[in-house]
């Protein structure tokens, strides 16, 4: 197997020469040069011999067939890899826009601090379909190749924020490493990685980050980890119902990708995790969960009192899911606080009654199955019967779990019947 920074080192070669090509590849200068000027030519800066291009090369290539315009290429003498390049970027370019058509409210470029994931049922079906006539274009048109499906998934449609060169680079970066960790994820014969396997991958992860800021300036490192990083995804999910600003996205995001990068790792290795594992021992779990309580607390802080409390609300587990459903179902935002109040609510009653020693079983049973009735109730109100129906499938549950649980006898007993369990759960 060759070693793990010889791959490392070939890769980046590799990335070298395909920017280099990219940018610098003209058939009709090259053939029309003398040899001593190919020489110096040689010698100089990629960005030096792309100077050289004929203005009226892409004129003379492009037709609106792209089967043509492949032919063209390759009357042209472009490399194979140039020209399936070419018509990859205007395959993605044609499907971005028809993306956009069918959900036009998803800006990612713009508002990236918004959570612009569709819910529709209709547009999502829509959009797979779209997927699949892409694949079958790009198949029908090149041909299959590994290294197409990784590079035209990362081609700037706006999902990176990026200029196109910079995001055609960063995709060739990750294609380069996907394919290192593929090698080792198909030597864990049987699902069964050893802990060389974690080193490596935790490598990889390590040193294509590494690549990938060294290629980009800081600000553009910036928008890439607002657009695609785990801990910006995981916040334009989590803060739903809290609705932030840009400015106030931002703010939050500088101190949660720092703890994340610290103490979170990579989520490939994390993925990874078949077979015996070192756990983190209590002193290293007890430093996690301090620093996120202060980082928690400086958030609040930073916010203010009332976007504060607003914030921490959102970390609720249970203000999460009613917010989802809020949102799919189109009702105010205001309605996922009163669902989410109400819960409370109901549940603070339902720990008082079921911590009073003073009440007969049966009495203690009649006043939770009320207050279920109440919650159901009131929840009916709030949200209305359909979307009640759907909350009771999606965090809903408690409301449920307030009712005292039947629960069958020994089996063989005398008598048989069911006895009936008070202490129901009353949590999420």
């Amino acid at each position: 197997m060759i070693p793990l920074p010889l791959l490392l080192a070939a890769s980046l070669v590799g990335n070298a020469v395909l920017l280099a090509a990219l940018f610098a590849f003209s058939p009709s200068a090259a053939t029309g040069s003398s040899t001593a000027t190919n020489a110096t030519d040689a010698r100089r800066p990629a960005d030096s011999v792309s100077t050289a291009a004929s203005p009226t090369l892409w004129k003379n290539i492009s037709a609106s067939d792209l089967t043509a315009q492949k032919a063209r290429l390759i009357a042209a003498d472009f490399p194979p890899d140039i020209v399936r390049a070419i018509l990859l970027a205007q395959i993605q370019d044609n499907f971005a826009a028809r993306r956009k058509g069918l959900n036009p409210v998803t800006n990612p470029t713009k508002e990236f601090w918004k959570n612009s994931q569709t819910t529709d049922p209709k547009i999502v079906n829509e959009l797979r379909a779209l997927n699949r006539e892409q694949r079958k274009a790009i198949n029908d048109l090149l041909g299959p190749d590994p290294q197409a499906i990784p590079l035209q998934g990362a081609l700037d449609d706006g999902r990176t924020g990026l200029p196109p060169g910079k995001a055609n680079l960063v995709a060739s970066i990750k294609r380069d490493y996907s394919e290192m960790r593929d090698g080792i994820f198909a030597d864990a014969i049987g699902g069964v990685p050893l802990p060389d396997d974690r080193t490596q991958l935790a490598l990889l992860e390590k040193e294509q980050r590494a690549d990938i800021v060294r290629a980009l300036t800081p600000d553009e490192l910036l928008t890439y980890d607002l657009q695609t990083s785990n801990t910006a995804s995981t916040m334009r999910s989590q803060l739903i119902g809290f609705n932030p600003t840009e400015a106030e996205f931002r703010a939050i995001f500088e101190k949660r990708h720092a703890f994340d990068e610290r103490y979170d790792g990579s989520s490939l290795v994390g993925q990874f995790t078949a077979g015996p594992t070192a756990p983190p021992t209590q002193d290293e779990l007890r430093q996690r969960a301090d620093a996120q309580k202060q980082l928690t607390s400086d958030i609040t802080a930073m916010l203010g009192p009332e976007r504060g409390a607003e914030y921490q609300r959102s970390l609720d587990g249970s203000y999460q899911m009613i917010s989802r459903v809020v949102d799919r179902l189109g009702l105010p935002t205001t309605t996922a606080m009163d669902a989410w109040t109400l819960q409370k609510d109901i549940q603070q009653r339902a720990q008082a009654v079921q911590t009073n020693r003073q009440l007969a079983p049966e009495d203690r049973n009649a006043q939770l199955t009320a207050l279920s009735a109440e919650a159901a109730a009131k929840l009916t109100a709030t949200l209305g019967p359909r979307g009640f129906d759907v909350y009771k499938n999606y965090g809903g549950q408690w409301v449920q779990n307030l009712q005292p649980r039947p629960a069958t006898g020994p089996a063989g007993a005398r008598g048989g019947g069911t006895t009936t369990i008070t202490g129901s759960r009353v949590g999420p």
